[in-house]
């Protein structure tokens, strides 16, 4: 489920829109585990193509959109979920894989070697908006916005320096 709800954000769709009509019928457990899933791998989706291209030897963009998706679930998975044991994160980023691929992927061709397994494992990491899975120019919007935030406030506000009277004048005339 978490699956086809990543599918359709990659097509476009919300995901918050997508989990909340796929998730209605599922227990409250399973719910919270397909939520975890779709937000993280959103969350983290830089950190995850990342790591995928360091397993892989492949940029993700190069890999069929059902295959990304079911690599990152599973690096995800492997690097994150603590309660969900390693194989069984490996047998169904397999299962995906497999009723995921259209007819150009061969079986078995996952692109990501297994035997160095994503994990914990140490990986020299690049600058920070793979840390924080931002695009580097929303961290530079947000620089320049806090910039100009900080700037903002050493100067004294417009509205201090206008009397109470004054004040009350503006507010009875906007009536």
């Amino acid at each position: 489920m978490a699956f086809d709800v990543l599918s359709r954000v990659e097509e476009g769709a919300y995901a918050s829109d997508e989990l909340l009509s796929e998730a209605a019928p599922l227990t409250s457990r399973d719910a919270g585990l397909a939520g975890q899933l779709v937000f993280g791998c959103l969350r983290f989706q830089a950190q995850l193509d990342f790591l995928l291209e360091h397993y892989s030897k492949r940029a993700p963009g190069q890999l069929e959109p059902a295959l990304r998706i079911a690599l990152r679930m599973g690096i995800f998975q492997l690097r994150y979920l603590d309660r969900i044991p390693p194989h069984a994160a490996v047998h169904e980023m397999a299962e995906l894989v497999k009723h995921g691929r259209s007819h150009r992927t061969p079986a078995g061709e996952t692109g990501l070697n297994t035997t160095r397994t994503p994990g914990h494992a140490s990986v020299a990491w690049l600058p920070g908006h793979y840390r924080s899975s931002s695009p580097r120019r929303s961290i530079g919007s947000v620089q320049e916005a806090l910039t100009s935030l900080a700037v903002s406030s050493l100067t004294v506000p417009l509205l201090a320096r206008v009397s109470k009277a004054h004040f009350a004048r503006i507010c009875k005339n906007s009536h």
